[in-house]
């Protein structure tokens, strides 16, 4: 129900339709005028949660917008900016969170990655204060020697609610049988 009232405006579009669609119905079967009116009232009624879907934004909303917003930090290589969104308690390849900025800057200095792609987001809440994101990532990753044109790879992320914003606690790489990468380590450098 709360994908349907915040997070789909087609489906909610569609729900407001059969609605109007079934009061019709009704209206031609009975010849009601009171079914009539009640259409009309349908589409406030659509037009308030078209609103609301813009104005709130759920955990899954921004747990995923996080998730895009640190591939665009790590393609425009802003350590500083993806280092906010870590937790001081990180654990990402039995690095912690120093160690793994450290990786990423070295990573980032021979390989840059380019037209990041991020979907088919999962997004889990285990407990109230986490959630597990995974998706799939492809991108094109270019080095002074080379150029891989699409590499695909799977990320499960934790996050933990610290304060009012949601903060990485784990960073895992999912093996997937068309990703020459197997682990996190694969990765960094």
């Amino acid at each position: 129900m709360n994908a349907l009232l915040f997070e789909s405006p087609i489906a909610w579009i569609v729900v407001c339709l059969l609605g109007v669609l079934a009061l019709l119905a009704y209206a031609r079967i009975r010849g009601s005028n009171g079914a009539r009116r009640a259409m009309w009232g349908v589409v406030p009624l659509l037009a308030a949660g078209l609103i609301v879907q813009n104005v709130v934004v759920t955990s899954r909303e921004q747990l995923v917008a996080d998730c895009r917003d640190m591939a665009r930090k790590v393609e425009a290589g802003d350590i500083r900016g993806l280092g906010a969104m870590l937790s001081p308690r990180l654990e990402a390849a039995r690095l912690d969170r120093k160690a793994f900025i450290e990786a990423v800057e070295r990573t980032l200095a021979r390989y840059h990655p380019e037209e990041s792609r991020l979907a088919h987001f999962d997004v889990k809440f285990p407990d109230p204060q986490g959630a597990v994101v995974e998706f799939e990532a492809s991108c094109r990753v270019v080095s002074q020697r080379e150029v891989l044109q699409r590499l695909h790879t799977k990320w499960r992320l934790r996050f933990e609610m610290e304060g009012d914003a949601w903060k990485v606690t784990r960073i895992e790489l999912v093996p997937m049988p068309t990703s020459p990468l197997s682990s996190l380590n694969d990765v960094l450098q």
